[in-house]
């Protein structure tokens, strides 16, 4: 798996991290402090999805999101108002509950001692990524975030994944063509992004994208239940 490659590229949220449901429960302690949490579970998911790509074209699709939620709770604030405390509750939970996938540190650090050049490409914020390298209460401690060589997000990017522009760019600063390098990831998204790429693919499974998991299996370079199940580079 890892003849000629020079360098391994990884996706973060859902892939090092557990941090895919995250947004749900956000949105479910959210709507319980507008009192609503009869809405938790199958019908905000449905209010969540239906309001994005009804605002899809707007500056802040989320804004509009909060405005009908905001709408379905019966609240006095207003869309921007809504949005704030979704924020602040966001900041909280992923301080607090987002955790590293089990053996990812072990895997990481297994690549950074077989001397591969190593680099993060997410299409998280950059205000997400410095609360999991900095502030979080359980991934710092573990990941030593200095093995990678540069943490690209959405910030760095005009289009994102399935789009290839993120892997694109890192292929660049590492200064490795596509045969050269293997990227992990966890959705169907980001193995199109990195095989529009040209770039071999493993995929980690994610609980978040099961209904994707016989074409994940299929098109992936190799699929893993579990960080336990990748092959580690000998050092």
């Amino acid at each position: 798996m890892y003849t000629g490659k020079k360098a391994v590229i990884f996706d973060l949220d859902g892939t090092l991290i557990d941090s895919l449901g995250i947004w749900h429960a956000v949105d479910v302690e959210l709507v319980t402090r507008l009192g609503r949490p009869d809405l938790a579970g199958a019908p905000l998911s449905r209010l969540r999805e239906e309001a994005l790509i009804r605002h899809r074209a707007e500056e802040n699709p989320y804004v509009g999101y909060c405005a009908e939620l905001g709408e379905y709770c019966r609240s006095p604030l207003s869309g921007k108002a809504i949005h704030a405390l979704r924020f602040r509750i966001s900041r909280e939970l992923l301080r607090t509950r987002v955790m590293l996938k089990p053996g990812a540190a072990e895997a990481v650090g297994a690549m950074h001692r077989a001397g591969l050049a190593l680099a993060v490409a997410t299409t998280t914020r950059k205000a997400n990524v410095d609360i999991y390298r900095s502030t979080n209460e359980h991934i710092p401690q573990l990941l030593n975030f200095d093995c990678f060589q540069f943490i690209l997000t959405s910030e760095d990017v005009t289009r994102i994944k399935p789009d290839p522009e993120v892997y694109l760019k890192a292929l660049s600063r590492l200064g490795v063509t596509p045969a050269e390098a293997l990227v992990f990831e966890d959705t169907l998204q980001g193995l199109e992004a990195a095989q529009a790429a040209g770039i071999d693919t493993v995929v980690i499974r994610d609980k978040w994208s099961e209904e994707d998991r016989e074409t994940l299996k299929r098109r992936a370079l190799r699929y893993c239940e579990t960080w336990a199940d990748v092959p580690l580079p000998q050092a």
